[in-house]
């Protein structure tokens, strides 16, 4: 197993395999992106940050759910990725789209702005949650939200440092002052939670 975790440790290096990762294969029949967004209950006009947002999957579908009149930040630290969801946003016509090269410890949001902080496959790759969670509730606006999808755990996403635990993630987001909403389960793959940014 050592040699998988090197080998991918490899190929994450090249931004065409991590476009790919992104994608998946078959990853609108499991991932369930309208579903998603329906759960979500997106309004049109609201500003949204998909942090973490890799090649854009989300942000095009968080996009055509907030709508013309509305902003989706798509944030991540790899300028690869920054550049490329840039591209995509230019290539489909959702100039809503905002891109932000964020650092590992801040998002670089702007302050009380955001209505939803959506993180899909990103939160288990931040380190120092709890810190980095109080720092996002001063882009939050009064009402804000955070999404947090990750995969359950199992032996090759555990193994591959892939995967989250659901009561953890519920642990640390508490303890960074957010309060546990909802938690959507028709997800196959991956749990879904939604928090409130009001204590």
């Amino acid at each position: 197993m050592a040699c998988v975790a090197l080998l991918a440790t490899c190929l994450w290096s090249c931004a065409g395999f991590r476009r790919f990762l992104y994608e998946g294969i078959d990853r609108d029949q499991w991932q369930r992106p309208q579903l998603v967004i329906a759960e979500l209950g997106i309004q049109p006009g609201e500003t949204i940050a998909d942090i973490g947002a890799g090649g854009g999957y989300f942000t095009r579908h968080l996009a055509r759910a907030t709508g013309e009149t509305g902003i989706v930040y798509a944030v991540d630290i790899d300028p690869d990725m920054i550049a490329y969801v840039a591209e995509m946003a230019r290539d489909e016509e959702l100039p809503q789209v905002r891109t932000v090269l964020a650092a590992p410890d801040d998002p670089k949001l702007p302050d009380a702005a955001v209505d939803l902080a959506f993180f899909c496959d990103s939160y288990h790759r931040i380190e120092r949650r709890p810190s980095y969670f109080a720092r996002l509730r001063q882009a939050l606006a009064a009402n804000g939200r955070v999404a947090i999808i990750e995969f359950r755990q199992g032996k090759l996403f555990t193994e591959l440092g892939q995967a989250a635990d659901a009561n953890q993630v519920a642990r640390e987001m508490r303890a960074a002052g957010y309060r546990l909403e909802r938690a959507p389960g028709r997800l196959d793959r991956q749990f879904f939670l939604i928090f409130s940014a009001r204590d």
